[in-house]
């Protein structure tokens, strides 16, 4: 989108590797988003904030689009749905390991839906790259890093 950003990457989970951010963010948690007066704290309304606050983008799907409603599940599923299963592995994986197994298994269930939605399309929404593939593209993104 090529806006103007300062980036700051924390390491997860930030509550035990980065004890300091929460004086930045109350909830400590990440993603965290400021602009001016605005905090935000979810990942899929930051997407969704930066798609349609600066004016016109193609990553968001308009209401006048038939696609819109499949936009803004798709843009809650990876957060609401995803990767709750997926933080659990991730928290879990070095404490209780058969717990890990078990919400591994869950994340990959729940992942089987955006496979069926992508069969025969490349984009979830719209016929086009949009927040929805952004936002679901992340949590398999950390898998491979996990």
């Amino acid at each position: 989108m090529q806006l103007p950003c300062e980036l700051t990457v924390l390491p997860f989970t930030p509550r035990v590797l980065a004890p300091g951010c929460k004086k930045t963010n109350p909830l400590d948690t990440i993603a965290f988003f400021i602009d001016g007066a605005t905090r935000m704290t979810e990942s899929g309304a930051i997407c969704h904030c930066l798609a349609t606050r600066p004016g016109p983008s193609p990553l968001d799907v308009g209401q006048d689009e038939g696609d819109c409603a499949a936009f803004l599940d798709w843009s809650c599923f990876s957060d609401a749905t995803l990767t709750f299963p997926q933080t659990l592995v991730l928290r879990c994986s070095h404490l209780e390991p058969q717990v890990a197994e078990d919400h591994a298994k869950w994340f990959l269930g729940r992942l089987h839906a955006v496979e069926d939605a992508l069969e025969g399309r490349r984009w979830l929404c719209a016929g086009r790259f949009t927040v929805a593939d952004f936002t679901i593209g992340h949590a398999p993104l950390l898998t491979r890093s996990g």
